[in-house]
């Protein structure tokens, strides 16, 4: 299992209620609410965002907001989250980093988050998910809850999730993507399309790299250890999510 999919699973397994939540999903938000209502002994406020999913952020703050599907060629199916622009509109691609998703372009909220702003100034806005975060956990034959589904790294997520979501925005707004930025892994991954993918990245007419990520020897952040002990983890994770076979 690769590091990129096993810090991921590691994320699922161990914050499994933070799951969006769908607004229909009554019993869900109560569980949310009760887990919350425990753990929370010095009564800090509950953030109201924190128990609702990035589309609902988006309305909340006074956006119209579209999600769509999209699967990669070895049948990981992502989330793509959208601020539509007007028809003469210029596509954006945000992409998240390690462990994020779509709604860290939106947590600062109105007036603050950058992707409201891009879309204040009259851009179509895109929101991209990668493979294994809480919006992308779906593949067309592979369960989570099997290792293989995690056997990836910034790897795959270069050759086969962005050529996924560039290509289905420029088909659908028959247009060249205007600018893609990406924070962090967002930019590792977009360096390892345009080296395998060029033709790709030739959709894309700027590339903007926030944090960019290239070489990791030299990381100072404490995910490095975690590479140290994964096949611990592995072992460890394999036995949390593989059922055991019956008597």
């Amino acid at each position: 299992m690769k590091l990129i999919g096993l810090m991921y699973l590691l994320s699922f397994c161990s914050y499994l209620s933070a799951t969006p939540i769908n607004g229909t999903d009554q019993i869900s938000m109560l569980i949310e609410k009760r887990m919350w209502t425990n753990w929370n002994q010095s009564n800090i406020e509950l953030n109201p965002d924190s128990t609702i999913d990035t589309p609902e952020m988006i309305r909340k703050s006074g956006y119209s907001a579209e999600s769509h599907v999209v699967m990669t060629e070895d049948g990981y199916l992502l989330t793509l989250h959208r601020i539509p622009g007007g028809n003469d509109s210029l596509p954006v691609l945000l992409q998240h980093g390690l462990l994020g998703s779509s709604a860290d372009w939106l947590v600062l909220g109105k007036d603050k988050a950058f992707a409201y702003l891009l879309a204040d100034q009259g851009y179509d806005v895109w929101l991209a998910n990668f493979r294994g975060n809480i919006y992308s956990r779906a593949h067309v034959s592979l369960s989570p809850s099997n290792p293989t589904f995690w056997d990836f790294s910034f790897h795959e997520m270069g050759i086969y999730d962005l050529p996924a979501m560039i290509t289905f925005i420029t088909n659908m707004r028959s247009q060249p993507l205007h600018t893609y930025i990406g924070h962090s892994m967002g930019t590792t991954s977009f360096f390892i399309m345009a080296s395998e993918r060029p033709k790709i990245s030739k959709m894309v007419q700027m590339m903007v790299a926030l944090a960019p990520a290239v070489l990791i020897k030299h990381m100072q952040s404490p995910v490095q250890y975690l590479n140290l002990i994964r096949s611990e983890i592995k072992v460890k994770l394999y036995v949390m999510i593989i059922p055991p076979n019956p008597v």
